[in-house]
């Protein structure tokens, strides 16, 4: 189902997407340097599952993508976090 929503609301949520979405790139990006173990690996995956569920919902669905992009970035955060 399509939202309606005003283009500076429409705006607003890409950008929040697009921040999400370029951070979790970037810690994926570090992560895959690292050495995981199972459960960080796991995890590594729900954050890819998450980012491209997000991607793919980007146009008909933007509060979903959002959403989905934020918890990817606070999963991608939080293990980036635990390595430290």
């Amino acid at each position: 189902m399509r939202q309606l929503l005003d283009a500076a609301t429409l705006r607003a949520y890409h950008q929040e997407i697009d921040l999400y979405l370029g951070r979790v790139r970037d810690l994926l990006q570090a992560l895959s340097h690292r050495r995981l173990n199972a459960e960080q690996q796991r995890v590594v995956a729900q954050v890819r599952a998450l980012a491209n569920q997000a991607a793919r919902m980007r146009d008909n669905d933007p509060i979903a993508s959002r959403n989905l992009a934020q918890r990817a970035d606070l999963l991608a955060r939080d293990l980036w976090a635990s390595l430290k």
